[in-house]
């Protein structure tokens, strides 16, 4: 005989995980640009006295991303990163969230960002490689993206 019943409904719910994970991200997004914050920021703990509702999202986000990833945290991480909601966000729940990044590059002459008002998480990746393989051609590629955001 086939599955259980359970186990289908089970399935069917862990397979929804990732859509309501890019509806959570896009609110936390709307409220950190509301100012609605926690006093830990991003992180996986909360210390504040009267949690408000970035508070509160985020520690329900985070326990969808542990029933996604069966109890675990996902790519290595152990819980006590000072991003932890961040850095568990794949691309997509990162770009429903509205946010930019903004990373200083040593030898920039400004910030690379990352996100809605910046570049896509495969230029930061394909810097990175250009580093690894050509550190010498690493500040021209990254003075290159700057100056390709300066004109978006």
């Amino acid at each position: 005989m086939g599955e259980s019943i359970q186990a289908i409904i089970a399935s069917k719910k862990k397979a929804m995980i990732p859509a309501r994970l890019e509806k959570g991200a896009a609110v936390l997004g709307r409220l950190w640009q509301e100012e609605v914050r926690c006093l830990s920021g991003w992180s996986g703990i909360c210390p504040c006295e009267s949690p408000n509702d970035f508070c509160l999202g985020k520690k329900k986000w985070l326990s969808l991303v542990k029933e996604l990833y069966d109890g675990k945290y996902p790519y290595g991480l152990s819980g006590t990163e000072g991003f932890l909601v961040l850095e568990c966000m794949t691309e997509r729940m990162f770009i429903a969230s509205g946010l930019t990044i903004v990373k200083n590059v040593p030898g920039a002459q400004a910030p690379i960002r990352i996100g809605r008002k910046g570049t896509v998480f495969q230029t930061i990746l394909d810097l990175e490689s250009i580093y690894e393989s050509d550190p010498a051609v690493y500040n021209d590629a990254v003075q290159a993206v700057v100056k390709i955001q300066a004109i978006l």
